[in-house]
């Protein structure tokens, strides 16, 4: 998904995605529906930050799914995400937290 900020905001979007530590901002252009493009600023991991043994919460894969069906992607992207390995968050108050946020009470996915 796509979305603008005011500018004002940035920092603060900055901050969350530890821009300069283990992410980096850039400017690129983006695919957005039926082939057209804009420019955009994307967060992406430095490649030291990457650690492909690490499975998604549960609650995150949940959060995907859950933005992307109100969003209106397409069902096969949904498919994939879902099949997508994802683990219960060993720390109870930080799954409570995010399971609480999705309305509806979400419960995790299963592939």
């Amino acid at each position: 998904m796509l979305y603008e900020i005011a500018a004002a905001d940035k920092p603060v979007l900055d901050q969350f995605e530890s821009v300069g530590v283990g992410y980096d901002d850039l400017n690129a252009q983006v695919e957005l529906c039926r082939g057209t493009t804009t420019e955009a600023v994307i967060y992406v991991a430095r490649a030291e930050m990457i650690d492909r043994s690490l499975q998604p919460f549960d609650w995150y894969r949940a959060f995907v799914l859950n933005g992307g069906r109100a969003h209106g992607l397409p069902a096969d992207y949904l498919a994939a995400v879902a099949q997508f390995a994802a683990v219960p968050d060993p720390e109870a108050s930080r799954r409570e937290l995010h399971w609480g946020l999705m309305d509806g009470g979400l419960s995790p996915v299963t592939p």
